[in-house]
């Protein structure tokens, strides 16, 4: 049997992200679909392609890849969804952060949760931060888990509460970019 230490330091290598996945899809006349893959140790300064836009059309140049530090930091702007990802390697772990207009996250957590209560800031919170859409599935369920739950029907909506304040990166994640991740397991 494996001690704790062992125990612990495989879960945590389960945990660390391996590959990442982001897909610019085809949009209008602006840009090509293109598809980024690093790996841990492996951070690509171009799409999978090769190019470093995106693409041919009249508007490639609002999509592109930049590195930062050569096999370390690579930032990739989305100008025509107002979107900015940082994809780093740090070690032994691959890491990224997006940033994202707070209106789009605000848009898609109105979309379940039309009462701006406690549901709704988490929703908006975990949307700009993680930039995972189930987040916004997570926070209606999780309402509609209370509802079922919760005898006192006037309490279910918790409002009055300070917004959070979001400042760094966030991810977009809509019809125009999607994302995608593994960890080792």
């Amino acid at each position: 049997m494996k001690s704790p230490a062992l125990q612990a330091r495989d879960v945590e290598q389960q945990q660390q992200l391996r590959t990442l996945t982001i897909i610019f899809k085809n949009f209008q006349e602006c840009v090509d679909q293109k598809v980024y893959q690093a790996e841990m140790d492996e951070l690509p300064a171009a799409f999978a392609d090769g190019s470093k836009n995106g693409g041919d059309k009249h508007g490639a140049n609002s999509l592109r890849i930049t590195e930062k530090v050569s096999g370390q930091h690579v930032e990739i702007q989305a100008k025509y969804i107002g979107t900015t990802i940082v994809v780093r390697q740090v070690g032994r772990y691959l890491t990224f952060a997006v940033r994202m207009p707070e209106e789009t996250a605000v848009a898609k957590c109105k979309e379940r949760l039309p009462v701006e209560d406690l549901y709704y800031q988490a929703c908006v919170f975990d949307l700009l931060t993680t930039g995972d859409v189930n987040f916004t599935l997570a926070a209606y369920y999780a309402l509609e888990d209370v509802k079922m739950l919760h005898s006192d029907k006037d309490k279910l909506h918790l409002t009055g509460l300070s917004k959070p304040k979001i400042h760094g990166y966030h991810l977009q994640q809509n019809l125009a970019t999607s994302v995608s991740f593994k960890s080792k397991i």
